[in-house]
């Protein structure tokens, strides 16, 4: 059996809107999940000490939409969360500091 994905994230990147870090999601994670997994890692802190997620966008939304987008569907959602802006696309979470 496959061990499953890590939160892992490529080397920092650089876009024209600032430093950047790549975060892809386990497999059986929710989005919501992976976004504070992610936030916490590029920040050097404990989940725990973030701000509510639910502050910032909806949790149970965000899971949703991604859970039920069918092949092929293009699907991004943008929002500012513990002083990032997160993008979330195709599976990829994109954290701009």
């Amino acid at each position: 059996m496959d061990e499953p994905r890590k939160n892992r994230t490529t080397a920092p990147i650089v876009t024209p809107d600032g430093p950047a870090h790549v975060y892809a999601p386990e497999d059986h994670e929710r989005t919501s999940e992976a976004v504070i997994a992610a936030v916490a890692r590029a920040a050097g802190r404990d989940p725990i000490t973030l701000p509510p997620l639910y502050e910032a966008v909806d949790p149970d939304a965000l899971d949703a939409m991604f859970e039920h987008a069918t092949v092929g569907e293009q699907i991004m959602v943008s929002f500012p969360f513990a002083d990032y802006e997160v993008v979330v696309d195709d599976g990829t979470i994109l954290l701009v500091e």
